[in-house]
Formats: structure tokens, sequence, C-alpha cells
């Protein structure tokens, strides 16, 4: 799985850095043994995922007016992916966020 974002500094913490998330992949790993991608167990896992069910209609509706999210309804047929975008990211200010802490390594030299 590969999420896609993007980060800005922090306004008020000088160690922190706010972050968006934009959208994703879903993506098979595939083996040095596996050459044909995507494999069968895959195809049947994701091929139709959900079918056309109420359910699944109903959640993707939320999806699309809470988070402004695009889901793929099939997966690509060359690689077997899923995609999938917020036109809303989520995240930014006080939600999500990294802080980063820096260590300098401190050396004493023996004369």
């Amino acid at each position: 799985m590969t999420t896609f974002g993007y980060i800005l500094p922090h306004p008020t913490y000088p160690n922190r850095f706010t972050v968006w998330f934009t959208g994703g992949l879903l993506e098979e790993v595939v083996s040095k043994d596996h050459a044909v991608k995507p494999s069968e167990g895959w195809r049947r896992t994701f091929q139709d995922p959900g079918g056309k069910s109420l359910k699944r209609t109903g959640k993707k509706l939320a999806a699309k007016i809470l988070l402004g999210a695009e889901i793929s309804d099939q997966m690509n047929e060359i690689d077997g992916s899923l995609e999938y975008f917020f036109h809303r990211p989520i995240g930014g200010d006080g939600q999500q966020f990294i802080d980063v802490s820096v260590l300098i390594p401190f050396y004493s030299y023996l004369i």
C-alpha cells in the first residue's frame, strides 16, 4: 500500500511538520517465484470487491460526500492495482503531524 500526500512546516512548532493525505494505491507485492501479476488469489479478492450491494454503494457515497473520495470501481487489469483519491485532503494543522527529533552524536577522542 502506497499513501500519497504532502507535508509542510508547522506554523508554530519548529520541529513539527503538518501532514495531509491525498490518496493511495493498493497493489500486490510479487515475489521472484511469482511471475504472473496479478495472482489468482489477488484477482478473487479484488476483482469485484463487494459487488454492487446497497451497503457498498452507501459506503462509497458516504466517502465521496464526507471525504471527497474517488474510489476506483475496478482493479487495473495489467498490474491489479486499486487507486483512491481525496479531493479534500485528510489531515492538516493539529490533526496529522510528524515531530522531528535530531540527535547529534558526540564523539570523544582519547589522545
